[in-house]
Formats: structure tokens, C-alpha cells, sequence
């Protein structure tokens, strides 16, 4: 995954994200705030079962089910949380650098509702409030827009959660993870992994174009060679894995990552069956290098943790949210008892009173 492509995703997102608070249909603006809608439920969650701890370090199968676990399954299993995570991206190519950060915020309220603050240093900027079947987001900081969501909150959550998950995509296969060892983490018991760089050679020589499957192939078979074919696609140019080292934190009781910190960097040889020339720089038919066949180095760095579990932290919609600009007259007063405040506790008189956020 070279720079281009993570602009993309990032890109892609906030396209999304601005189609789905443009929509046309009147009557889906209607409904925005005429109902109560479902539960803040932490998305589509399925538990996958009981991830054993002490294969981790020599069962693949069972290390991709923890560092592939979505957030979630993370928030089902962990409960009311915030996750953080920072990553950088520097692609150099020849003397030129380019260089991707990017920061994420995600809070889940013990309701299941959740807010995603999703940003980076080319100054894009997304914000997403879900409570309630209620979607509040913006960008780059501009005016809330209120609708009812439609899939994408949950789209965009994990897209900012699964940055570390693309990391370690690009580095599987070439990783080795020590015995767990015993650690505390933020009040809990945890169990905790050293990584390391275990094979630096990198993916062998691909052939041009992949033999596509034969006419009796099954639908499965087509399928598994169509995957075949995007994974090579991502990482059969890595020529070698420079470096690798880092640490995973478990937590012991629920097994979700709680921390996860990386430094990696890859050499990629760019293929490609059309040899073009580079440009030519006006002299006797002298040519530049082609960037585009160039050698090229990625580094990653990345840390991402999670915070304050167990706490009951509120998430509630802008009070400034309104829906799609085309809806003229706002009905506020369905939006009553839909913020995600705690239970009400009794006051110092024997009256009740909403705590506080």
C-alpha cells in the first residue's frame, strides 16, 4: 500500500461522508427526526468466540482473528471506551518524500451510541455523532448535518479504527511475535507481546498477469483467485522488509488489543509491463528517471491505544445539528430523550436531577 493509495481511502471516505448528508429524497429527509429509532447498538457485532491467548505467537490463524477483530466486536466484548490511534506514512521516491499523518478519536457511550473524530495534516477533518439511529456529522469543522443513518457511521468508524489493521496486512507473513508475558494495562490485567522482524525477504517475482481460472472453475474458486489476484496487486512489489519492531497489549479477560505500537519499512520495486521512457529534459535526448519504475521505501510508524474502559462516558448529538439544508421547518421536539445521558440519580433532597455529561 504505497501513499496514494491510503489518499485515496481518505478521500473516499469524505465522499461518503458528503453524499450521504446531500441526499435528494424528501422523504427521507421527513423522517430524520420523526423518529426514535434503534438502540445505539455498536454495529453488526458478532462475537467470533474465545481467542486463545498463548497461540498468538505461533498461530497465524488465531493472531488474525485479534488483530483483524473489528471495532465492533471490540466495543461488544469491552464494553464503554475511547480509542486513539496516530499514524505516519512516509513514501520516498528517489529525492522526493511524501510523508501522510493521521489521528483518530472514538468514543462509545455504555448505550452502544458512539462519536469518530477522523483527521489528518493536509487539513481534512471529519466528525461523526451516531445516538440512536440519529447520524450528526461535518466536515472540516463546518455546520453539523442530521440525518438518520444509513450504514455509513459504522463504515466510517472502523475505517479510522483498522488503520493499524492495513498496517499489519502490509507486514504479514513477516512478523514474529514473542511468548506472551504477563503486564497490567490501565487497571487491567493484560498480556503483552514483543514484535519483531522475522523474514526480510520479500515476495517472490510475479508473473505479468495472473492465469485466470478455467471455465469449470466454482464460484468459490473464482472468488479465492480474484482475492489472489488484489493481494498481489498490494504487496507483490515488496523487494525486501528493512525493519519491523513493535509491542501488542491484550486484555486478558475480554481479549481485545488494547495497545499496539509499530515501526516498519519495506523496500517496493514498482512493476509494470509498459517500460515507458521517462520525460525528456531538452537536452540531446537526454531522459529523466521514471518515478513511476522508481525504487521507493516505506516507512510506518504507528500507535493506537485504548482509554478509560469501563466509564460511562456520554456521547450526545450537536445541539446545532440540523438536517439536509432543503428541509425548511425543524420539529425539534422529537429529538427530546434521545441524548445518551447517564440515569438520573437522586439529589441531595430526595429530587431526581440528569447528571451532568
Amino acid at each position: 500500500m504505497n501513499l496514494n493509495d491510503i489518499r485515496a481511502l481518505s478521500i473516499g471516505l469524505l465522499l461518503l461522508a458528503l453524499l450521504a448528508g446531500c441526499s435528494s429524497d424528501p422523504q427521507d429527509r421527513k423522517r430524520v427526526l420523526s423518529k426514535a429509532g434503534q438502540d445505539g447498538a455498536p454495529g453488526d457485532a458478532v462475537d467470533s468466540g474465545p481467542i486463545d491467548l498463548q497461540k498468538i505467537s505461533t498461530d497465524v490463524a488465531e493472531r488474525d482473528r485479534l488483530m483483524l477483530m473489528t471495532h465492533a466486536e471490540l466495543s461488544q466484548r469491552l464494553g464503554s471506551h475511547r480509542f486513539r490511534t496516530r499514524s505516519k506514512v512516509r513514501v520516498a521516491i528517489g529525492d522526493k518524500v511524501n510523508t501522510l499523518e493521521e489521528k483518530g478519536e472514538i468514543t462509545v457511550s455504555p448505550k452502544g451510541s458512539f462519536s469518530v473524530s477522523s483527521s489528518n495534516q493536509k487539513g481534512r477533518v471529519r466528525d461523526v455523532v451516531f445516538v440512536n439511529g440519529l447520524l450528526a456529522h461535518r466536515a472540516a469543522n463546518g455546520p453539523w448535518t442530521l440525518e438518520r443513518g444509513d450504514g455509513f457511521e459504522q463504515r466510517f468508524r472502523e475505517g479510522t479504527y483498522r488503520m493499524w489493521a492495513v498496517t499489519y496486512k502490509m507486514f504479514r507473513g513477516h512478523l514474529s511475535f514473542g511468548s506472551p508475558q504477563p503486564a497490567e494495562y490501565d487497571g487491567r490485567d493484560a498480556v503483552r507481546y514483543s514484535i519483531s522482524l522475522s523474514d526480510p525477504e520479500g515476495n517472490a517475482q510475479l508473473e505479468d498477469e495472473a492465469s485466470p481460472p478455467p471455465l469449470t472453475a466454482t464460484d468459490d474458486e473464482r472468488e479465492n483467485a480474484r482475492l489472489e489476484r488484489l493481494v498481489k496487486s498490494r504487496r507483490g512489489n515488496v523487494k525486501r522488509y528493512l525493519a519491523a519492531n513493535g509491542h501488542l497489549i491484550v486484555d486478558e479477560k475480554t481479549q481485545v488489543p488494547l495497545k499496539f505500537v509499530f515501526d516498519g519499512q519495506y523496500e517496493v520495486q514498482p512493476r509494470s509491463t509498459k517500460r515507458s521512457p521517462g520525460k525528456k529534459t531538452g537536452g540531446a535526448g537526454e531522459e529523466t528517471e521514471n518515478l513511476a519504475l522508481a525504487l521507493r521505501v516505506s516507512t510506518y510508524h504507528i500507535e493506537t491505544e485504548v482509554l478509560e474502559s469501563g466509564k460511562p462516558h456520554v456521547v450526545n448529538l450537536p445541539e446545532e445539528s440540523k438536517p439536509p439544508p432543503r428541509r425548511r421547518k425543524i420539529n425539534a421536539k422529537p429529538l427530546e430523550g434521545l441524548v445518551d445521558q447517564p440515569e438520573a440519580k437522586p439529589g441531595p433532597k430526595g429530587k431526581s436531577g440528569a447528571a451532568k455529561p
